[in-house]
């Protein structure tokens, strides 16, 4: 063999040797490709059946709460018309239930007034003749207390004047009602000054507690633990005697709805009195007072229904924001629904969209999240807020909760809209009665010292837009994007509250 036949056989056996190694090679490369291929099909099928899972319990389970409540409470878009919701510049003001009950229990109101409707007043209450006897009786709106003096429990002498919703009395017997409906915050001593009143400047020795929310279930009760010790007589008489009655706009138990129970039994007495008379004069005035009560149950059906509808929102998200795992899903599975239009959605995405839009009730599911999750930093706050209130904060307006420290300072939290930037966010810190130039700047500064120091979270910045407030802001962003679990978070609030309120003592 010559030396061109050894090369050419060398050559032939390197080539072999070469195309082996790359079918191996890429035999290797296919082998990964595919495996790769596999891993992400299965993660992306695990990622499938995670949103559905999450579509069908979660979301599912909240448009099912919700179609109950719209039809419980007749809340839908052919809804029949309401007079009172049709001056909704008035019906959610405070006083706005005291006017309507009074219109009713008041026996001269023309037209409406029936002497009957207060018998069954007193038997939706539960009363005896011996607590209240209805034969002779008034009906004052916005009683005056005058004012009432007292000792707080740090030895500081107070007086506050007050004036009663609606005080039902006769000579010897009292009713104080007490209207919540509208969830008006309690004022200090607000029920035992009402008492003391009643007792010592009326001298009206027996009288009833009426203490009137909008729905059962409500977190929203007297506060009677926090009274000062100079109302200890009245704030005993309220857990000891049976003398509060706390009733609900609208129940599940129906002794205990205005609505199911007192307004009912109104209209029944009223249509049985249009059937026995022949007068056409008492006729017509029968049927104008039972539209009267009944525009007004519907109101109170609506009301309520709302109100338990934000309550269904709020244990939703509470859920949501209950572990990352959770959260995180609910942000992809809004991710591909708001992004359901897109052309350039990813298969499996399309893939998930078609099998719900092919759905009726896993469609009703993802639009009925959409809209609450539209709302979620609103429901949010309002989790935080149901928090604060249990822990002795006040609600002041629609955004706002606070906690007086003396007579100019009061912890708060506040939530809304960054102007400049729109973006949700929620401030905490000190709230100033008047206005920050009503304090020192040596004050003000300490109080700014106090806010920056020991902070729990590490997701703020200072705020000093508004000048009522020396506060540190929470971005909701940074909440959701830290996937920051609902508790821990209003935990840390609560220490940080704690803390600032230590602080604040041990400064001024």
């Amino acid at each position: 063999m010559n030396n061109c036949d050894i090369i050419k056989k060398m050559t032939q056996n390197s080539f072999q040797i070469i195309c082996k190694e790359m079918t191996l090679y890429n035999k290797y490369q296919k082998d990964t490709v595919d495996s790769i291929l596999k891993l992400t099909a299965e993660n992306t099928k695990k990622k499938i059946r995670k949103l559905n899972s999450f579509l069908k319990n979660v979301c599912c389970r909240y448009s099912e709460k919700k179609k109950k409540i719209y039809k419980e409470h007749s809340i839908d878009s052919s809804q029949k018309f309401n007079f009172f919701e049709s001056i909704s510049d008035l019906y959610y003001r405070e006083k706005f239930h005291s006017d309507i009950l009074d219109v009713i229990l008041n026996q001269n109101t023309r037209e409406i007034g029936r002497k009957y409707f207060m018998q069954e007043f007193i038997n939706f209450l539960g009363l005896k003749p011996e607590q209240f006897d209805c034969s002779a009786f008034e009906v004052i709106k916005e009683n005056p207390t005058g004012k009432i003096k007292w000792v707080d429990n740090n030895g500081k002498k107070c007086e506050k004047e007050g004036y009663i919703d609606l005080l039902i009395k006769n000579k010897n017997q009292a009713i104080i009602v007490e209207n919540k409906i509208n969830y008006a915050p309690d004022m200090d001593n607000q029920l035992v000054r009402y008492m003391k009143y009643v007792k010592e400047v009326l001298k009206i020795k027996t009288y009833t507690v009426v203490y009137m929310t909008l729905k059962e279930e409500d977190s929203k009760r007297p506060p009677i633990d926090s009274y000062d010790k100079d109302f200890i007589e009245y704030t005993n008489q309220l857990k000891n005697d049976g003398i509060l009655k706390e009733v609900y706009a609208v129940a599940d138990k129906v002794s205990k709805s205005l609505e199911n129970n007192f307004l009912q039994n109104c209209q029944k007495r009223i249509r049985k009195e249009s059937e026995i008379s022949n007068n056409k004069d008492i006729k017509q005035a029968c049927n104008t007072a039972n539209d009267y009560i009944e525009q007004y149950r519907l109101l109170l059906k609506h009301l309520g229904g709302e109100a338990y509808m934000s309550q269904t929102d709020k244990d939703t998200i509470r859920d949501i924001f209950s572990s990352k795992e959770k959260l995180e899903t609910a942000l992809d599975f809004m991710d591909i629904w708001n992004n359901r239009e897109d052309e350039c959605i990813r298969n499996s995405d399309s893939k998930l969209i078609e099998s719900i839009n092919a759905d009726k009730e896993k469609l009703e599911a993802a639009c009925a999240l959409e809209q609450l999750w539209n709302n979620r930093t609103k429901i949010f706050a309002d989790c935080i807020v149901e928090a604060l209130q249990d822990k002795g904060f006040i609600v002041r307006d629609e955004t706002t909760v606070f906690k007086k420290l003396d007579d100019d300072i009061s912890l708060g939290f506040w939530n809304g809209r960054i102007p400049r930037k729109n973006e949700y966010y929620y401030a905490y810190g000190f709230t100033v009665s008047n206005s920050e130039k009503s304090i020192s700047n040596k004050k003000t500064k300490k109080l700014k010292t106090i806010v920056q120091s020991d902070i729990l979270f590490n997701i703020f910045g200072n705020d000093s837009s508004n000048e009522q407030w020396v506060a540190d802001a929470i971005e909701f962003d940074k909440i959701e994007n830290n996937k920051i679990i609902i508790e821990d978070f209003i935990a840390k609030l609560i220490d940080q509250f704690d803390l600032l309120e230590k602080k604040y003592r041990s400064t001024f």
